[in-house]
């Protein structure tokens, strides 16, 4: 499935599997889920982390809680 998803697959085999996936909802979906995986680790640490407010939120009140009582 690998091999397919990187093109690697090429001629008999290559449309064999192309042929199979065409006919098979099974496999197809099977793929479907493989090849959204595969782009979801490919895109892995390219992409900001969703914002969280309530960190933000967190650290100014801490900083605002600091300055108000130093020291403790």
């Amino acid at each position: 499935m690998s091999a397919h998803a990187e093109g690697e697959l090429r001629g008999y085999k290559g449309w064999r599997v192309t042929r199979h996936l065409a006919h098979c909802e099974m496999c197809r979906a099977l793929y479907r889920s493989f090849l959204a995986a595969l782009d979801d680790l490919r895109t892995l640490g390219r992409r900001e982390p969703p914002a969280r407010p309530e960190i933000a939120d967190s650290v100014l009140r801490r900083i605002r809680e600091s300055e108000e009582h130093p020291g403790g």
